[in-house]
């Protein structure tokens, strides 16, 4: 979480954030009732992904990368 306010505060760039086990992360925090609350805004649900598996959080990073390549940054 410290990386995602990282990102969402403009000190980090955009990267791919993965939360692994969808059921547990929607059971224990719901996003989205956060968002309509005002807690976090709804921009900022696009921030992270769920993945289940090796391949879906490979397939989120490497889909991530082809939109957002790296630009040699230090960032």
């Amino acid at each position: 979480f410290e990386v995602l306010t990282l990102v969402q505060t403009g000190k980090k760039r955009r990267l791919p954030i993965i939360l692994f086990g969808s059921a547990y992360w929607n059971d224990v925090i719901n996003f989205r009732n956060m968002a309509k609350w005002g807690y976090i805004s709804e921009e900022d649900l696009d921030l992270f992904k769920f993945a289940d598996t090796a391949e879906d959080a490979w397939k989120i990073i490497t889909d991530f990368y082809a939109v957002h390549p790296l630009d040699g940054g230090s960032h």
